[in-house]
């Protein structure tokens, strides 16, 4: 049965506070790019909404999209996914972008 957008925050909140994340280099660049920090995109995670999913071909996963607060409030979303390794499960924060920047 399919998780719920829900359960699914619950698990993205709970991989952030534990450590479990990784940015994926596009989404570092993003970061710099955008003037958006790190800080920002856990911020959106934990207190955002996924808006969005859709099917990655290229990572065989689901990439899902979740909009919320930077710390100063800007409205960014946050594009994420979930990687299994022999070490667990990890979310992988893919890009990063200001809704309200235009980039």
């Amino acid at each position: 049965m399919a998780e719920t957008n829900d359960e699914i925050l619950a698990d993205i909140r709970q991989a952030i506070q534990k450590g479990r994340y990784v940015f994926k280099q596009h989404a570092m660049n993003r970061v710099v790019e955008r003037s958006i920090s790190v800080e920002d995109a856990k911020n959106a995670l934990m207190h955002g909404r996924i808006t969005g999913e859709r099917w990655n071909n290229v990572f065989q996963t689901t990439d899902f999209a979740v909009e919320g607060p930077a710390l100063d409030q800007r409205l960014i979303r946050v594009v994420v996914a979930f990687e299994r390794t022999s070490r667990g499960e990890y979310v992988v924060i893919i890009t990063v972008i200001d809704l309200h920047g235009g980039m």
